[in-house]
């Protein structure tokens, strides 16, 4: 993978939210524990394939993905809970274009690499190739029309109908719409930071400007039942999908497909090729199916833990563990803050370790360990039959976890400039430490 290149994914639960009050399921899944499983699998598989995965997401989903599933990302962003409440809950791709936004900008002001979003029904059993990451925008593959019988239902008619009701929409769609072109974003990204940045403030405008509310009110207050939030859910491919890729062509900037046009009769086969799976909705067929019964096997046996705590049910899934009274919480603000605030820490202590600075040698680390094995406070939460954090992750990095730091403990252990909150590793490290300074 290109260096610099990130790997991202996101979530904005106020769909989900409003997917379970109209008695369905988000993603098309049979049940809200596939939907869940889905998002152990594709997790996991991103780190195994590429280490370090990034979430964008709001308090909600934090707590889910990070506290009850404990998914291996790295960095937190609670960038969606910044989403206006202006903005319809049916408009769920809004909260993938907000990531990207995110990343675009940050890597822009730090000089950094490109990135690449994930779904999180999407699974990689290889790395991405390097034509993918090393691209100018990449994406999985083009859809038009006639080959993709629904184009003109998912993008033409919804369009004629915004440029009808709305003042703002992407300069973009003149005239690069009427190529009956779009791009699929089970992945997406890339190193031209600049044109995904004017792409997502060109979707931002179109969904947030307030001469254009009027319109959505009338995309979303049909008079039938329901009627009016299928309306808003139809506007999802053509905001984030053809305005991508009207912007790519207004800029003249290539894009790269994971899959090529020629591939796309047979793209279950080049997809086990290239170690790649995108769960897209013909497959989502009922709990019974064959698919469905592997893909839930699978999880089950690789990650047994997530499996339980899924089936214990969690905000989201219809049930609810019993808590314990709620102490008093930081503010929101400030929750968000200490997120960042700790993620930034940890990827600073892990850059320098990396580097060969204060880092500790293996006995250290397992000496650290072992302390924290026998925890006196019994902080450390376990998984896969070893120590993982220190307390719950989430909780502690909004300092609501009691003093403990959420850390993972291996990679705090191995900063020999890191201590237990709580004191207890000042006897189990020997003085060999190795440094460069």
């Amino acid at each position: 993978m290109r260096p610099g290149m990130k790997i991202i994914q996101s979530l904005w639960t106020r769909p989900l939210t409003l997917d379970m009050q109209r008695g369905k399921v988000s993603g098309g899944w049979p049940s809200w524990d596939h939907y869940w499983a889905s998002w152990v699998l594709s997790a996991w598989q991103a780190h195994l394939t590429h280490g370090t995965v990034d979430l964008v997401t709001d308090r909600v989903g934090a707590q889910i993905l990070v506290e009850e599933l404990q998914l291996p990302f790295r960095h937190v962003s609670l960038a969606l809970d910044d989403i206006p409440s202006t903005v319809h809950a049916a408009l769920w791709a809004y909260g993938k274009v907000v990531a990207y936004e995110e990343h675009a900008k940050r890597g822009d002001a730090s000089g950094g690499g490109g990135f690449m979003h994930i779904d999180s029904d999407v699974y990689l059993w290889k790395p991405l190739p390097e034509r993918v990451t090393s691209a100018a925008i990449a994406a999985q593959h083009y859809e038009w029309a006639p080959q993709y019988p629904p184009f003109h239902d998912i993008y033409t008619r919804p369009r004629t109908t915004m440029r009808a009701l709305m003042r703002h929409h992407p300069g973009a769609w003149t005239p690069h719409a009427e190529d009956n072109h779009a791009i699929n974003m089970g992945i997406f990204g890339g190193n031209d930071l600049d044109t995904i940045a004017e792409y997502c403030r060109q979707v931002r405008t179109f969904v947030e400007h307030p001469d254009n509310a009027p319109g959505w009110k009338l995309i979303a207050d049909s008079g039938v039942p329901g009627v009016g939030v299928r309306n808003v859910g139809w506007s999802n491919m053509l905001v984030e999908q053809q305005t991508a890729y009207c912007v790519a062509r207004q800029r003249g900037v290539p894009m790269t497909m994971l899959f090529e046009k020629d591939d796309m009769d047979q793209i279950d086969s080049v997809g086990n090729d290239l170690g790649y799976t995108h769960v897209m909705g013909y497959k989502k067929k009922p709990a019974t199916d064959e698919f469905i019964q592997r893909f839930e096997r699978r999880v089950r046996e690789t990650y047994p833990d997530a499996w339980s705590r899924i089936e214990a049910g969690f905000p989201l899934t219809g049930t609810r563990r019993s808590e314990a009274p709620a102490r008093p919480q930081p503010s929101i603000a400030r929750q968000g803050l200490n997120v960042l605030r700790h993620a930034g820490h940890a990827a600073t202590s892990v850059a320098k370790t990396t580097l060969g600075i204060d880092r500790a040698t293996d006995e250290q680390v397992e000496a650290r360990l072992n302390v924290c094995r026998s925890c006196p406070g019994g902080h450390a939460v376990w998984r896969d039959d070893d120590v993982q954090t220190c307390g719950p992750m989430l909780a502690s990095m909004r300092e609501a976890g009691e003093g403990t730091c959420g850390c993972v403990l291996r990679k705090k252990a191995r900063d020999l400039a890191e201590d237990c909150p709580f004191g207890w590793w000042s006897e189990a490290s020997v003085p060999d430490a190795v440094s460069t300074e």
